[in-house]
């Protein structure tokens, strides 16, 4: 290649360098009669030889050392090369504040100088900057760069960049340097797959708040910052990282203070692995644990209540039998005793009676009969409400409790509704009334019986406890749990909805996560939702949504398909149905 050839274009290029103000500099610098000989010199070099903007926003020339050195990893391109791009922080503040005045000034300046390649590693190098005559002209500055003397000695020096970078290309884990500010300058390959961005050298003068929501990159500025001030390590820590769009992973992370070869601490440095995978496991079994527990207890509970029920029907029902009997008797004891008033007022103008009736009618006032007339029988009535209610607690309690199988059969939700309505009632009944909007033409739903009811009557239990939160401030007032079912095509739509504190944003964005509670310690585990979630959403191959407003309360939505599959009868269950004739 030709002097002019070298000159008259930069060694690499992109489509927005040919201006006429690039031809016009290669003219001049090709109007020598040794371009050859120049040529070869420069591109022969291991030094950084270059042509720049003045403004700092583009690189017009860099021999092939300098492209190797400034941009090891990638095809280059000149436009990503300017001054400003590869003048290290450590010389930033300098170059901008006297190292180019200078030149622009004087002419020239040489010094030691810190610059750094598209990965963000530092380069201590002595440099020359010149823009005399024709340079200035064009408003270019030149730029010789070479390892400095007492650096020469170091023949390890670019081998240790080279093991560093292959290190920082390969390695599965996530490494970063940050500075002083906890700025990135310089990450590792993996982790820009991780932020989304196709070039490492993007994250540089970055912060964590670029990439992850606040709730992470605030604790991850702090801890590092710690590091920064003490000088000892942090290890082996679990970090959940929110990305901003919403992502989550879990890491181990490592982090370390990072010094310079004074010993200095000049920033942090760190390594995180992804466990998401692992962690995702372990919440599972952890899932899975409390799920056997709870479904171990309701079978325990089913047993209990089938016992109980036995226990309490039969006198129940002995009550039951006589306060009806008492009922019809006492109506009937009322016309006997309307007969003898009657009578009394036949006989009460008779002398021979006047003071047997006069004792009588004594009687009836001191024992308030007129009283015991009107209110025996509404007792009675009450009673025998209150006995039919006993029933129907013992009954839901033992429908809820009594296991259906783990196989998914056509259920009836109106009644897997109500039921555990009638269960959870000591929960909600001094904070709310309960308004059920069913609708009766509601089909059937293919589902695990067991986990949707214990679904339901988890957001029955979270509205009444945000209810008795709201109603706080006002004692004397109740709140209201609406419970709803409609059909929306081929979906059925359950929806429970209070009048309770409502929920955040924030809480919003965490609510269905394992174990993630905003009750004081030890008033909530952080299972009901995610079990709700994970029954509707896994389970069922359902959806769960929520509205809501802070303060007004808020609406939890299933939906469940109509159409799935069912599982056929288990063996037990085959017996039952048949019973012992059949035997």
């Amino acid at each position: 290649m030709s002097i002019d050839e070298q000159f008259a274009r930069p060694a690499v290029s992109d489509t927005n360098d040919t201006t006429g103000n690039e031809a016009s500099a290669a003219g001049d610098f090709a109007g020598q009669d040794n371009n050859a000989l120049i040529a070869s010199i420069v591109e022969a070099t291991p030094n950084i030889i270059g042509i720049f903007e003045l403004s700092g926003e583009r690189a017009r020339f860099i021999n092939r050392a300098g492209l190797r050195r400034l941009s090891p990893d990638r095809p280059p391109q000149l436009s990503r090369l300017g001054l400003t791009s590869i003048i290290g922080p450590a010389s930033l503040d300098r170059f901008q504040g006297e190292i180019l005045p200078r030149v622009h000034v004087l002419g020239s300046w040489s010094g030691i100088v810190h610059l750094r390649d598209t990965w963000g590693t530092d380069l201590r190098l002595y440099a020359t900057f010149l823009s005399e005559k024709m340079l200035s002209r064009q408003k270019l500055v030149f730029m010789h760069a070479m390892t400095p003397i007492e650096g020469l000695n170091s023949d390890s020096s670019i081998a240790e960049h080279e093991l560093l970078r292959a290190i920082l290309e390969t390695v599965p884990d996530c490494v970063y340097f940050k500075d002083l500010s906890s700025r990135f300058i310089r990450i590792s390959r993996a982790m820009a797959r991780k932020f989304q961005i196709g070039d490492p050298a993007e994250a540089i003068g970055k912060t964590d708040f670029d990439f992850f929501a606040i709730d992470h990159a605030g604790p991850a500025l702090q801890s590092e910052q710690q590091v920064i001030a003490t000088g000892m390590p942090i290890l082996d820590v679990e970090e959940k990282e929110v990305f901003d769009d919403g992502r989550i992973e879990w890491v181990n992370t490592c982090k370390f203070p990072f010094r310079d070869l004074h010993g200095k601490v000049v920033g942090t440095f760190g390594i995180s692995r992804d466990i998401t995978a692992k962690k995702q496991a372990e919440i599972e079994h952890r899932q899975m644990q409390t799920r056997l527990e709870l479904a171990q207890k309701l079978e325990s509970v089913g047993r209990l209540a089938a016992g109980v029920a036995h226990e309490i029907n039969t006198p129940t029902q002995f009550i039951m039998d006589n306060a009806r009997f008492l009922t019809n008797s006492f109506a009937e004891l009322e016309q006997i005793i309307g007969a003898y008033r009657e009578l009394g007022d036949k006989l009460k103008n008779d002398p021979a009676y006047a003071s047997d009736l006069a004792r009588v009618q004594e009687m009836e006032s001191e024992r308030d009969l007129d009283y015991l007339l009107e209110e025996v029988p509404k007792t009675l009535t009450q009673s025998i409400e209150g006995l039919g209610r006993i029933a129907r607690i013992v009954g839901s309690l033992k429908e809820f409790s009594h296991p259906s199988g783990t196989g998914r059969k056509a259920a009836n939700l109106n009644r897997a509704i109500e039921t555990a309505a009638v269960v959870s009632r000591h929960e909600w009944k001094y904070v709310a009334e309960v308004t059920m909007e069913l609708e009766s033409s509601l089909p059937d739903v293919p589902c695990v019986l067991d986990e949707l009811s214990q679904a339901i009557l988890n957001l029955i239990v979270n509205a009444a406890h945000a209810i008795a939160d709201q109603i706080k401030r006002s004692p004397d007032s109740k709140g209201r749990i609406t419970l709803r079912t409609r059909r929306d095509g081929e979906w059925a739509v359950i929806e429970v909805e209070d009048t309770g504190t409502g929920i955040t944003p924030e809480v919003s964005a965490h609510m269905f996560e394992p174990f993630f509670t905003t009750k004081p310690l030890g008033k909530g585990t952080g299972q009901g939702l995610a079990i709700v979630h994970s029954v509707v959403v896994k389970g069922h191959g359902g959806q769960v949504d929520c509205r809501s407003e802070p303060g007004h309360g808020a609406t939890f939505i299933l939906r469940l398909p109509l159409q799935g599959p069912v599982d056929p009868p288990e063996d037990d269950e085959v017996e039952r149905s048949a019973g012992p004739d059949s035997q």
